[in-house]
């Protein structure tokens, strides 16, 4: 007889302790007529089905439910849509439907005057289904994402397609070595022979409900970085040398904030990204969420490569051997330097263009390697396509 502890209750069939009768009656041995739950409350009247436990269990589950419905229903300025529909995904659990098998509730704004801020949807984008999931959370609660990565993993991409799918205007702010506080949140300029303040795009994002993202993030030093603390915590944006409808700056319900880098703030640790910043840890800890992109499934690159460069599947399969080759040895400490989707989509047009896909490697990606490598890498490419 199986027993468990605290409040268990007793099978009537076969006297093991459980927690949730309809769970167990799937693996109860002395259930000789197959009864379902309906089945079995009816021939043991009044007999308890769940224990303490299981109903606080379940008590918990159903809120977690009820809360999720309220976030995702319907608001001002908000159509709610179905995720999997919007976003061209598979209608399996885990990607497009829920654990119970449902549709997962996403929402789209409605048409609104920064429509111009709003990217064009590309359709031959493929998402990454993770990534997805991070920057969808983090637009429904307001959550500050961080996505970093190696170049061309499609970081960028992935939070402009979601704002083209969600109809979301944002601005891209591309952050440098030199890159000053004033840049970011606004200076005072010369108008005519009068100083009038210009806001950034940071104030100007906050205020409008627009889509904040701080591209290249890592590359910009830790002293600049910490005027974004406040915002990551959700709280108004002080320029203290502004004018007063200026100075104290409150988030609008729909401004996000999100970042990109090819560090997650601890450092390049690949040797390759000459210029980005070892981070403060206390400015990264105010993202909720921290996202590392790897390169897409091969399958979806193999599409990728078929839709954008027109090139039939055996060609685009010997583009992802060859890739795969490289980024394995990228692993393994012999290349320095990875090729990415965009890397193999240039190959791939430039080969079309010069009649040779060879070629196509040698100016995309070859030619940026030291000469050792550079050999190392033509010698696979002649391997792959055996011109």
């Amino acid at each position: 007889m199986t027993t468990q502890t605290n409040d268990s209750i007793s099978c009537k069939l076969c006297e093991a302790e459980v927690h949730s009768i309809k769970s167990h009656l799937k693996d109860c041995r002395d259930n000789p007529e197959n009864l379902d739950l309906a089945g079995y409350k009816k021939k043991f009247k009044n007999a308890p089905v769940l224990s303490d436990t299981a109903k606080k269990v379940l008590e918990k589950r159903a809120a977690r439910v009820k809360a999720n419905e309220a976030l995702t229903a319907a608001k001002d300025g908000f159509e709610t849509l179905e995720l999997h529909k919007t976003f061209g995904l598979a209608e399996v659990a885990g990607v497009g439907l829920n654990s119970a098998g449902k549709p997962i509730p996403f929402q789209r704004m409605t048409e609104h005057e920064f429509q111009d801020l709003v990217p064009e949807v590309d359709e031959h984008y493929r998402h990454n289904h993770e990534c997805l999931r991070v920057i969808c959370i983090g637009a429904l609660v307001a959550y500050p994402i961080y996505l970093y990565g190696y170049s061309g993993t499609g970081k960028t991409t992935a939070v402009e397609q979601f704002c083209a799918k969600a109809n979301w205007p944002m601005v891209r702010v591309q952050h440098t070595m030199n890159m000053e506080e004033s840049q970011i949140t606004g200076q005072w300029v010369l108008k005519g022979k009068n100083m009038e303040f210009q806001p950034g795009l940071l104030p100007l994002a906050m205020k409008n409900g627009w889509l904040y993202l701080a591209d290249e993030y890592d590359f910009t030093p830790p002293h600049t970085l910490s005027v974004y603390q406040a915002v990551l915590e959700g709280k108004p944006l002080v320029i203290k040398e502004a004018p007063e409808e200026w100075r104290v700056v409150k988030p609008h319900p729909n401004f996000r904030i999100m970042a990109t880098g090819n560090t997650n703030g601890s450092g390049d640790e690949t040797g390759i990204y000459a210029g980005t910043q070892l981070g403060n840890a206390a400015n990264y800890e105010r993202f909720a969420a921290i996202f590392k992109l790897d390169f897409i499934e091969k399958a979806q690159e193999i599409e990728i490569l078929q839709d954008r460069c027109s090139v039939p599947e055996a060609v685009a399969k010997c583009f992802l051997e060859f890739a795969s080759s490289i980024r394995d040895q990228v692993e393994s400490g012999k290349i320095s330097i990875p090729i990415s989707t965009r890397a193999l989509i240039r190959a791939c047009h430039m080969g079309n263009l010069r009649g040779s896909y060879i070629k196509g490697i040698e100016l995309a990606y070859a030619n940026r390697l030291p000469s050792a490598e550079n050999t190392a890498v033509m010698e696979l490419a002649l391997r792959s396509f055996g011109e």
